[in-house]
């Protein structure tokens, strides 16, 4: 019994003290859902570890030190760049290591794609090395350094390879050599190079064996797309066998065990509409793929909003339901047809008490549903004077305004059938999969247009207002274009709530009669001292503050509120004051 207690005290000893072995071994590290950065990502990593990078591109000059596997999903979208200046610094640097692969990257702009120093077992695959015409792909600095370069794309670079390592420790096989100025530059010169492919322009490496040199035909390089198509002379070049028929695998980035299916999303979308009442169209159009293992499109649409794709409106030219996804054999364009327009008008926007300044208004109104733009109306005499479309936005500023001026606002809302539209490219994969496995590629970028007529509701409430001159006075708290100057003074703002509410009582009531102008020019002339005299006094802000709520309330209800509404609010407060004056106990007693 008591030997059966330690040996299980101590199996699970055991089982604690391998278990962060077990957990290393199988640690993926995503970039960026988990690590901002692919830096970070590697500092993160230990033996064992695979660095995993989505499409993006990334500035950074990365290093690595302990034997990690760091690879992209998508060799042409996981684009490396170095993140010095212009084409200064190295993107990799790989030093004092025993086991790391790196595949499946495109090294884009730098002096160096990758350099290589005293490290032992390296493995570079199926990558592309488009740096530029003055930086080396790879570069291996030193005689130790063992490495094998397999199924990489050299393309429009100074120097392929650069190495002093001896020949016997780099094998340099199954790769594409395009349009660099020297493929190899290695004193020590390489024992070990097959099975690559040049292009007439390129200069072979010396003693490669069953090398080929003709057409290299990538489908788009200047998109970074080095897929091949099918009169290139780099496929089922060898000397690894593709898993679904035995043949040679292709040379380059996306040949070998190693490569990664998924075919290059579909670049130049664009989309035309036509508005003939008759068939509201849209023409879609798009780069041809020319991927030998290139099979179909896929169209994607919808009207809802951005990256929802759920169309069923559109037909084809025989007027057959074309519901999203729908398959494109061949050509690469196809036109939606006998789309539907907008069903109904927009509601109209409502529109919120207007912000007067010096010489301009602030305007703001709520936001309509399918709304794409908005038109603001406004005039002296009329909305009618003037229209302006402000585009997909809730606020506005007229500006050139005339002090002293009062000016009517509206705003209407505009509404049109808007599309969002995608496309994708299915290929067949030569990569563990059955020969009639299909991979889709990503999504291309989005495509809006809008198609039918424009449709405008009808217009909001009217609101009017008048800029103002300001009359600066000295040592008034935030005094800005208010003008209520006790009232800025007390609330310490003239944002303050109360003293905007304030504002648009003077606008809506005061402005509009000479009694009221009478009072609002007498106040401009006495109440900047009284300001003044409170800013002096500020202990006594809270009673000011106390004494105004009521006029604040008051001036708010007889803003909103309908004629009739205003009547009856005055009569009420009149007679409460009546009331209060004559109450039993006063000087006067009602008789």
């Amino acid at each position: 019994m008591k030997h059966g207690f330690i040996n299980k005290v101590l199996m699970a000893g055991l089982l604690i003290a391998i278990q962060p072995v077990c957990l290393w071994a199988q640690q993926d590290r995503r970039v960026p859902e988990d690590y901002t950065t692919i830096q970070n990502a590697i500092d993160a990593a230990v033996a064992g570890d695979t660095v995993a990078v989505n499409p993006g591109t990334y500035s950074e000059n990365l290093t690595i030190d302990s034997d990690i596997i760091l690879r992209g999903s998508e060799t042409a979208r996981v684009i490396l760049e170095s993140a010095e200046d212009g084409d200064a610094g190295t993107i990799l640097t790989i030093t004092n290591v025993g086991d790391v692969t790196v595949r499946n990257l495109t090294f884009a702009r730098g002096d160096i794609g990758v350099s290589i120093n005293a490290s032992q077992d390296l493995k570079i695959s199926n990558n592309v090395f488009d740096l530029g015409d003055t930086s080396t792909g790879i570069e291996i600095s030193d005689l130790d350094s063992t490495v094998t370069i397999r199924n990489n794309n050299f393309s429009g670079n100074d120097v392929a390879i650069l190495s002093n390592a001896d020949a016997g420790n780099i094998t340099i096989e199954n790769n594409i050599f395009s349009d660099n100025t020297t493929t190899l530059d290695s004193g020590n010169g390489v024992n070990n190079a097959s099975y690559n492919c040049y292009a007439t322009n390129d200069n072979i490496i010396n003693n490669d064996t069953n090398s080929t040199q003709g057409n290299i035909a990538f489908d788009n390089p200047a998109a970074l797309d080095f897929h091949l198509t099918d009169t290139s002379d780099c496929i089922d070049l060898g000397p690894e066998t593709d898993v679904i028929d035995d043949t040679d695998s292709d040379a380059g980035a996306y040949g070998g065990q190693l490569a990664e299916p998924n075919p290059f999303p579909p670049q130049q979308v664009s989309a035309t509409p036509d508005n003939d009442p008759a068939n509201y169209s849209i023409q879609l159009d798009w780069r041809s793929n020319s991927s030998y293992l290139f099979k179909y499109y896929k169209v994607y649409y919808g009207s809802e909003q951005s990256g929802v794709y759920n169309g069923d409106d559109a037909e084809d030219n025989i007027g057959g339901q074309l519901a999203s996804p729908f398959r494109v054999d061949s050509g690469h364009s196809v036109t939606l047809q006998n789309l539907l327009g907008p069903a109904t008008s927009p509601e109209a926007p409502v529109l919120s008490a207007l912000a007067p300044s010096f010489g301009q208004i602030q305007i703001n109104w709520t936001e309509v549903a399918d709304a794409y733009a908005y038109v603001v109306y406004w005039g002296i005499a009329s909305t009618d004077e003037h229209r302006i479309e402000v585009g997909n936005v809730t606020n506005h500023t007229l500006t050139g305004l005339d002090n002293g001026t009062r000016y009517q606002v509206e705003v209407s809302a505009l509404k049109q059938a808007r599309y969002y539209l995608a496309v994708s490219a299915v290929a067949t994969s030569l990569i563990d999969n059955p020969a009639d496995d299909e991979i889709e590629s990503a999504l291309s970028d989005e495509v809006v247009t809008d198609v039918g007529p424009e449709m405008e509701s009808v217009r909001s409430n009217n609101q009017s207002a008048i800029p103002e001159e300001v009359i600066p006075y000295p040592n008034l708290p935030d005094q800005g274009d208010s003008r209520c100057f006790i009232a800025t003074s007390a609330y310490e703002s003239s944002q303050a709530t109360e003293v905007m509410a304030l504002r648009q009582f003077r606008d809506a009531y005061l402005s509009t009669n000479r009694v009221g102008r009478w009072f609002v020019n007498f106040y401009y002339r006495h109440s900047p001292a009284l300001a003044d005299w409170l800013d002096q006094h500020a202990a006594l802000k809270p009673a000011v503050r106390v004494l105004l709520t009521p006029v604040v309330w008051l001036t708010i209800s007889l803003t909103y509120a309908t004629p009739l509404q205003a009547g009856l609010l005055l009569l009420l407060v009149g007679l409460f004051i009546t009331l209060k004056r004559y109450q039993p106990g006063n000087c006067a007693v009602l008789a």
